[in-house]
Parts: structure tokens; C-alpha cells; sequence
């Protein structure tokens, strides 16, 4: 095989590495995501960008380089159409901190986002019901 094939016969288990460390710490995951965004939009907006083309990134095979378990949403990628098969099937919800403090904080913001969420859905409830109730009046 080439240069190449060599290299990616060396990378392949660092990235299984990645992948498996990421579903094992929402940190790691996090910042493997971060990563990816950043490089994506550094390279999207570097002065040679007419030179360096973005449209011919390998967006998925990056993902999967960066050890992402998950495709990130970016308006700067909306209009490509990326496929990302996910190297680890793993939900977001159930993925948590290793770092006990950090996984009790997100278990309290996401139950107050729930809350928040029931308490906006019920007044639109009420809101939409009230709006029905006077326009039989009428």
C-alpha cells in the first residue's frame, strides 16, 4: 500500500480511541465537537479560501477524525449534504460527565428546561383554547 494506506492503517485504532473515550465522557465528546466546528469555520473563512476549496472538505471523514460520535447542526454546512454514519451508537441524552459535579449540573438544567418547556406548552394550550372558546362566541 501507499503513504497513505499507512497512515490510515496507524490512525484507524487512535480514532477508535477517540470514539470510545468520547462515549464514555460527554467532556470529551464536547470537545471534540468544538474542535470540529472551529476548524470547519477557520477554514471556511482562511484568506486562501478561494485556493483551499471548502466544498471539497471531506466533512464526514473529518467527523469521524475528530472522534465525533455525533454530526454537529451548522448553518455553515446546511446547504451540503453530508451523510455521517455515527461510529458508536449512543444516545445525546444518555451520555454523561465523568466528573460527578458537571453530570449533577446537567441533570438540574435539563429538569428546568423540562419545566420550562411544560409551563410554555400549557399557556400556548390555555392561549390556543381561550382563542377557540371566543371565536364560538362569535
Amino acid at each position: 500500500g501507499g503513504a497513505a494506506e499507512d497512515l490510515m492503517k496507524e490512525i484507524t485504532p487512535v480514532i477508535r480511541e477517540v470514539h470510545s473515550l468520547a462515549s464514555k465522557d460527554r467532556a470529551i465528546m464536547e470537545a471534540g465537537q468544538r474542535a470540529y466546528v472551529s476548524f470547519i469555520r477557520a477554514y471556511k473563512e482562511h484568506e486562501l479560501a478561494y485556493t483551499m476549496m471548502f466544498s471539497s472538505l471531506p466533512f464526514a471523514r473529518l467527523a469521524k477524525g475528530y472522534g465525533l460520535l455525533f454530526f454537529p447542526k451548522m448553518p455553515d454546512l446546511k446547504h451540503f449534504k453530508i451523510v455521517y454514519k455515527p461510529p458508536v451508537k449512543i444516545s445525546a441524552r444518555d451520555l454523561k460527565y465523568k466528573d460527578k459535579n458537571r453530570e449533577k449540573q446537567r441533570q438540574k438544567t435539563l429538569q428546568l428546561r423540562r419545566q420550562k418547556n411544560e409551563e410554555e406548552k400549557r399557556a400556548r394550550e390555555e392561549a390556543e383554547a381561550e382563542r377557540r372558546k371566543k371565536k364560538r362566541k362569535e
